[in-house]
């Protein structure tokens, strides 16, 4: 609960502070006691302020305060359930929205269940392993030449992505090798939509080829036609590509840069954890423009 109560220690998990890690920081009270704080501003992120409000052995209370990009203010709580050698951290928010934000409430819900989940991820990396290694990085803007891609067509939540990418990666690479297809790229996933009250999304799991065959369901033989894209890489583990994923999404519409809805983007893998590891991996978020 100490490490949680000191805000000194969110730059190292928080799911906001990782996408801007340059904004600007200020510390005030005694950290980890009841009335110290700290205020955040950048370029995307937006400002605001954090005051511990309530502490004891199992819970956090935080008063928080957005000044911008609206104005909003929220009560934040932390549970700590322990266990022998383990804990068990629930995060939880109670707030409201500009009245005449009031279409927002369903989808801001849903993205700020995303990012706690990053933020608890991120945390639990800290805490466990001293490190969190994700590092996104906007790339802005670049040409999408042609590919042409073989494919298997997925649908998952997004805890069970990487069992079901393993799965069809793996039976794409086996097509290839007893077919003799010959694969000219990184491996990437075509990201179709994403529902994200349940985290659900559809997807196609692709593998670069020289031009396209014949090929049998369940199988998809296709082509990405050549387009203008915003890419945002990461580097670090697979685990944390939604950091990059958000770091997008953000970017995008602080430059006012119009992307597609569906297909919602490329993660491409420049190398794998077969070459690397997890710290070295390398990826890419692309968003396709209008």
């Amino acid at each position: 609960m100490g490490f949680l109560a000191d805000f000194r220690n969110w730059p190292k998990w928080s799911p906001w502070l990782i996408l801007e890690p340059n904004c600007t920081i200020q510390f005030e009270g005694i950290q980890g006691e009841v009335g110290a704080s700290y205020q955040w501003s950048g370029e995307l992120i937006g400002a605001g302020t954090m005051t511990l409000v309530e502490k004891d052995l199992d819970n956090l209370n935080i008063a928080l305060e957005f000044l911008s990009p609206f104005k909003s203010k929220a009560q934040v709580n932390f549970e700590v359930v322990q266990t022998n050698n383990s804990c068990v951290v629930t995060w939880s928010m109670n707030s409201t929205l500009p009245w005449f934000f009031f279409f927002m409430k369903s989808m801001m819900k849903a993205l700020i269940g995303m990012d706690f989940q990053r933020g608890l991820l991120m945390l639990k990396s800290q805490l466990e392993t001293h490190t969190v290694l994700s590092l996104p990085t906007v790339i802005g803007e670049r040409h999408q030449a042609k590919i042409h891609y073989i494919a298997l067509k997925g649908r998952a939540t997004i805890a069970e992505l990487s069992d079901v990418m393993e799965r069809q990666f793996t039976r794409l690479n086996l097509f290839c090798e007893t077919h003799n297809v010959s694969v000219n790229g990184p491996a990437f996933v075509l990201y179709e939509n994403m529902d994200k009250a349940s985290t659900e999304s559809e997807f196609f799991n692709c593998l670069p080829i020289e031009k396209t065959i014949g090929i049998d369901p369940p199988f998809v033989c296709d082509t990405l036609e050549a387009c203008e894209t915003f890419v945002v890489q990461h580097k670090g583990a697979y685990q944390f590509l939604g950091n990059a994923w958000s770091l997008a999404m953000m970017a995008t519409r602080a430059q006012k840069i119009k992307i597609e809805n569906c297909p919602m983007g490329i993660e491409r893998y420049i190398n794998t954890p077969d070459h690397v590891n997890d710290a070295d991996l390398i990826s890419e978020i692309i968003l396709l423009k209008k």
